[in-house]
């Protein structure tokens, strides 16, 4: 077993309050590359296994942002937050979303208060006030109108209105929506948290680690009298740094999250302008917090990867719920590095049903991203047609695609995959609506497509005519006119 875990660095260092950090045996004043050499911060606490982590969490420190945990029962989530916030020596209070009240949180009215025509609360030892770091835990097992009133204390530090100047550092913690008795976050309230942290479980850490955790004693390692803090110097010189890193790295990782989130929109996975400049922040302060820890600028090479990594920390779709596929995001990488190089990869055409008569024909530049683009857009603007003649061309673009062998082979296997799950759907009718699609179809006739594409016209036409019902297409619009635009174009792009 590696015992360097039972190990702490202050057997090779003395804190010197003076500096608010570590000399050598030789009172040499020790950086913090040589002071964490070999060992995770977090372990120094008493928490293994979470290397792969901390690095955002640091960061989150740093900015000061909101940080939300997610793991299952029993990977330490609490006692990660208790420890973090008792190396740094912050006033600390954890409050179950669950169950806490109202008066929990604020405190009991004033009554003397309420006979001068105004409210103020009385703080108990509970209440927020007076409170430098807080963890609102088992947010995913609150019912929504409870998630919902953590809103306006996680991101602007008030409650009721009323200021909480104290509040420095404010963590979530959640299980994964779908375990029993969970809830998954609305967008709103997973839209606060900066940081999206996923916790690792016992085993998919390494034997050491494992190890590690078995061994390690529940109570907080930390001397009481110990005025040091491992963290609070850490965090200290990633902010001191981030100025730096913002000159140099700024200006790329905004071209990098420009052409990620249109990436993810081609995909229909939104990230919204108050969700961008969080990763854009956050990416930032995740480089300064490797070049404390390396104690030397990052290179290009190793910059992609560092953003990689950082960027699983910042998507918040995990706590909504919803599992975005790490093909899409290693796409999205590669597409956003590209950009950030200045070696943006075309888009697609905006007009689809050009762009997928291209594809029929082979004039297309074999770019599985920009092909993935392509059918993620026309089943986008199929599924939600900002008009009439949008709907239309995106149908038609659709058809002349997926009735397209050759164009069907150009595609990258998941694009084909989609178009073809998404086109057979769209053929599909409701047992409900045959008679009324025969009856109506027996008026219609195409003397330029074949019978069979035709049927096939016709069906897709009627199903998006069909959406007039949710909204999404104008109300009372007639079946057989779609149709007969839909099989024009649709012979236009080809597909004969």
């Amino acid at each position: 077993m590696n015992r360097d875990y039972c190990v702490q660095p202050d057997d090779r260092f003395v804190f010197d309050p003076e500096i608010d950090g570590w000399r050598d045996i030789d009172g040499n004043q020790v950086d913090i590359p040589t002071f964490f050499a070999g060992r995770s911060a977090l372990s120094l606490l008493g928490v293994h296994g979470c290397q792969g982590i901390e690095d955002a969490i640091i960061a989150g420190l740093a900015l000061g942002e909101p940080v939300l945990l997610i793991g299952s029962p029993g990977s330490a989530k609490t006692a990660m937050t208790e420890r973090i916030a008792a190396d740094m020596r912050l006033n600390f209070w954890a409050y179950d979303a669950s169950k806490a009240m109202f008066e929990d949180i604020v405190g009991f009215p004033d009554p003397a208060s309420l006979g001068r025509g105004e409210v103020r609360y009385v703080p108990t030892p509970l209440s927020l006030i007076g409170k430098q770091f807080i963890l609102i835990d088992e947010v995913s097992r609150a019912h929504p109108a409870l998630q919902n009133k953590w809103l306006e204390i996680i991101r602007s530090r008030r409650v009721m209105g009323l200021d909480l100047p104290a509040l420095r550092t404010v963590f979530g913690a959640m299980n994964p929506a779908g375990l029993a008795g969970t809830v998954a976050l609305d967008e709103a309230l997973a839209g606060r948290f900066m940081f999206h942290i996923s916790v690792p479980e016992i085993g998919e850490m390494s034997q050491d680690d494992r190890h590690a955790v078995i061994l390690a004693a529940d109570a907080n390692p930390l001397d009481p009298l110990d005025k040091s803090s491992r963290l609070r110097w850490a965090v200290r010189a990633v902010a001191d740094g981030l100025p730096d890193v913002t000159e140099r790295y700024g200006q790329k990782v905004v071209r990098y999250i420009d052409a990620l989130a249109t990436y993810f929109a081609g995909k229909d996975w939104k990230l919204d302008g108050r969700r961008q400049g969080m990763i854009w922040r956050g990416l930032v302060a995740y480089v300064a917090v490797r070049e404390v820890f390396t104690g030397r600028d990052l290179d290009a090479k190793d910059l992609g990867g560092v953003i990689r990594q950082g960027l699983d920390t910042l998507l918040p779709f995990r706590a909504m719920g919803r599992d975005l596929p790490r093909v899409t995001i290693d796409g999205a990488h590669q597409y956003a590095l590209a950009a950030m190089a200045g070696n943006a990869r075309p888009l697609p055409p905006s007009d689809l049903l050009a762009a997928a008569t291209q594809l029929v024909a082979g004039d297309v530049v074999a770019d599985d991203d920009n092909l993935s683009l392509l059918v993620s857009r026309t089943l986008q603007a199929f599924d939600h047609p900002s008009g009439n003649d949008d709907g239309i061309r995106a149908g038609a673009a659709m058809i002349v695609m997926a009735t397209s062998a050759d164009a069907v082979r150009r595609l990258p296997l998941e694009a084909r995959q989609r178009l073809i799950v998404a086109f057979s759907d769209t053929l599909d009718l409701e047992p409900e609506d045959v008679q009324e699609f025969i009856d109506e179809t027996v008026k219609q006739k195409s003397d330029e497509l074949r019978p069979e594409v035709f049927n096939v016209v016709q069906r897709v036409s009627y199903n998006l005519t069909k959406r007039s019902n949710s909204g999404r297409f104008t109300a009372g619009t007639d079946f057989g006119d779609v149709a007969s635009s839909m099989a024009r174009l649709v012979f236009e792009g080809g597909a004969a």
